[in-house]
């Protein structure tokens, strides 16, 4: 369950419903075998790979995802998931949360605060 009103409206306005969802919990479990559980770096990898993402993104991408720097929960994934999408919209709530994990993207030291060497990296 999507907890929290800005996470399930990103959702519902990226038309994310139940089935796709359900989707994301099954590799999710597959992948690290509860839905309780955390997706460690490499069962993320794995999967981010299958989805077409370049190897130099998988680290920065879990970082940025991951709220403990430990592992992904479920919530995490689809949530993360959703905001990679490209036809998520850019405006309103999705906009908003899709900068958040933006920036966390390209704060490579996770300090909070972009070094001239993170913002050169946002435009390559």
């Amino acid at each position: 369950r999507i907890s929290g009103s800005l996470e399930r409206q990103m959702l519902e306005e990226s038309n994310y419903g139940q089935f796709e969802l359900d989707q994301i919990a099954e590799e999710f479990v597959s992948q690290c075998g509860s839905p309780s559980g955390l997706m460690n770096y490499n069962e993320f990898r794995s999967l981010i790979l299958k989805l077409g993402m370049p190897e130099s993104h998988t680290r920065h991408c879990f970082r940025a995802l991951s709220t403990s720097g430990v592992g992904l929960t479920l919530q995490e994934l689809q949530l993360g998931l959703c905001a990679l999408d490209p036809t998520t919209p850019h405006g309103a709530i999705p906009g908003q949360l899709r900068c958040q994990f933006i920036y966390r993207f390209y704060n490579t030291s996770g300090k909070g605060l972009l070094t001239f060497s993170d913002f050169k990296n946002m435009y390559r």
